[in-house]
């Protein structure tokens, strides 16, 4: 995991760059995970991601280390060593790194170590000692980020390196015309448009806002008659702001989809873009596939002589009908000892092993078989993968203890059908992205409705949003009311439920005939739908009808979907007695023909 750390206005020299460059620099800290190693050599990659139109500089590793034994740290950047440092005891260290430009970059940091002079010393390397142990704790990279020319095609790392993981939610404040449903359609495509690992909570015009946001999205609909639509990205007050200007629906559309096709969007190379021409549209987001480690969100990964823990989350609205099966697909050496071995568990049951002793040198790639427990069938597993390695006696130092994981190629099954009621929500997007509301807080509950329905099963494309006026004449599928009177009314059928004085800014999500109903009082409790329905899915329970959220986030079933089931057909049993006579009578019949056929035979042996 990688966490981002608020940034600080970095002001030396800033004066001097901003008016010799047009840029803008800042201080910032890029947080890693902590590396600890017990084996004789451990290397683990970090990445990290430079947004588009930044440069790093100045970059400073910073750690802690503390070692059990003698360590020594070698680290490589982009593939070239750029430190190497003995590690003794405890302590902390700190280097340099290049400068960085835009782009993903990889840190590989390795451990060597032997074992301290008190412990046991072995001369075969492939038999490593027990005492080996080096941790490298708080690791940052502290660095100075340099903002340069804005350009449209740098979107949306423009407002916001999309990398970053952050605690704090990322605030984008939106200004357009509240009564312009249009306008609300056009910000919730962008706003699927674009995938943050920081989550977004998106603030209408009417918002308190008690801080700076983040960025601004701003849409305008001029007066006079435009040549064409107008796109602008600037940064005001360090704040970063995309504009569009429009005269027509039609400049609007062009606008938006000029932004979301990334085809097109990558030929804008300036701050500022007048379109007169139409744009295509993008290709649309669609139901992704769940087949793969990879379509989980599982990158290829290396497993040395140790655990690792992963976790496989199915979406919400699956309910699993049978055990998770797959095929595990990875690349190992070959020349290794007896009870070598590759083990697979799934919710801490054994799903699969496999010897990994005197393996061919062909094929490079295996694969292997794992199956689930039997029991409960669940749509989440915490899969733990255990290689224990014994190398041969001609083993060499280089020759590494790593396995390596394909995720593209490592198959997963999960048989299920779709859970009913509330937790279907999201599934109404694979046909009819279609959301009526009343009011312009509700925009921002559009927007996480869609985008939480795209996590769960849609590709990474835009999602083709659209935003209408509530009508109760002409009800969409997904409605969105914001209204304290009704609110109220919704509760009132559930006061023997609800302490209704402890309602207030929570919501009510509900269907009934096909169609989906979210309920809430105001703003604070668009707010609280917002924050909270993109991490209740997993909790919402099957077949429940209505539910609702406090403010607080806590979840109370209101009604539940009953549910017909198939009656099992009733199989009369029959009593011992009946048996033990009905036998009993048979008997005397078998009895009865036994001898009426002797005395048959006997008369006629009489006649002749």
């Amino acid at each position: 995991m990688i966490s981002h750390f608020k940034k600080s206005r970095f002001t030396v020299l800033s004066s001097v760059l901003l008016s010799l460059y047009g840029s803008q620099v800042y201080a910032d800290t890029w947080q890693l995970d902590d590396l600890i190693s017990r084996t004789a050599q451990y290397q683990s990659p970090y990445f990290f991601y430079v947004g588009k139109g930044e440069t790093w500089q100045n970059i400073q590793f910073n750690s802690q280390f503390d070692s059990h034994g003698e360590s020594t740290l070698v680290v490589r950047y982009d593939n070239q060593m750029i430190h190497r440092q003995d590690l003794n005891g405890k302590g902390e260290l700190s280097f340099t790194l290049p400068a960085s430009t835009a782009g993903f970059h990889r840190l590989d940091v390795m451990l060597l170590q032997k074992p301290s002079v008190n412990g046991p010393i072995s001369n075969n390397y492939c038999v490593e000692s027990t005492n080996l142990y080096t941790a490298l704790t708080k690791l940052t990279l502290n660095y100075q980020a340099q903002h340069g020319i804005l350009q449209l095609n740098q979107l949306p790392d423009a407002l916001f390196n999309t990398q970053l993981s952050r605690t704090a939610p990322i605030k984008a404040l939106l200004q357009f015309n509240n009564q312009n449903r249009l306008e609300a359609s056009m910000i919730a495509r962008l706003a699927t448009a674009w995938k943050f690992n920081t989550p977004v909570q998106w603030q209408v015009t009417e918002s308190t806002q008690q801080e700076a946001p983040d960025f601004v999205i701003s849409i305008q609909q001029v007066e006079q008659p435009l040549a064409g639509a107008k796109i602008s990205l600037s940064r005001n007050n360090e704040i970063p702001r995309l504009n569009i200007e429009y005269s027509s629906e039609s400049q609007l559309l062009m606008a938006v989809n000029a932004l979301i096709n990334q085809n097109y969007l990558q030929q804008l190379n300036t701050a500022t873009a007048t379109l007169s021409e139409p744009v295509a549209e993008p290709a649309w987001a669609l139901i992704r596939k769940f087949e793969t480690l990879a379509d989980l969100g599982i990158s290829d990964f290396a497993l040395d002589s140790s655990s690792k823990n992963i976790s496989l989350v199915f979406p919400p609205v699956w309910e699993a009908t049978d055990v998770l099966k797959g095929k595990l697909a990875f690349r190992a050496q070959s020349g290794l000892l007896q009870g070598s071995t590759l083990q697979v568990w799934l919710n801490e049951y054994l799903a699969g092993s496999l010897s990994l002793a005197k393996l061919d040198s062909n094929p490079v790639e295996r694969r292997f078989d794992f199956v689930g427990a039997d029991y409960p069938y669940v749509n989440n597993y915490n899969m733990t993968l255990i290689n224990s390695q014994l190398n041969n006696e001609a083993c060499l130092p280089n020759a590494g203890t790593a396995l390596w994981i394909d995720a593209n190629k490592s198959l997963v099954n999960l048989p299920h059908q779709m859970k009913q009621g509330v937790i279907n929500l999201s599934t109404i997007f694979a046909s009819t992205p279609e959301i009526a509301i009343n009011n312009p807080a509700a925009t921002s509950m559009a927007i996480t409705v869609a985008n939480v329905a795209k996590t769960m099963l849609l590709s990474d494309q835009p999602v083709p949003v659209n935003i209408t006026e509530l009508n109760a004449n002409r009800l969409k599928k997904i409605n969105i009311l914001v209204n304290t009177a009704r609110f109220n009314d919704e509760l009132q059928r559930y006061s023997q439920l609800l302490y209704l004085p402890a309602t207030a800014g929570g919501f009510i999500v509900s269907v009934k005939d096909g169609r989906f109903w979210i309920n809430t009082d105001s703003a604070a409790g668009a707010q609280t739908f917002t924050r909270f329905w993109p991490v209740i899915q997993q909790s919402i329970p099957n077949n429940t009808a209505v539910l609702f959220v406090s403010a607080q986030g806590q979840i109370t079933v209101l009604s539940k979907n009953s549910v017909n089931k198939a009656k099992a057909p009733v199989v009369e049993q029959v009593s011992t007695r009946t048996l033990v006579i009905v036998l009993t009578i048979i008997t005397l019949i078998i009895i009865a023909l036994i001898l009426w056929r002797r005395s048959r035979r006997k008369v006629k042996g009489t006649g002749e």
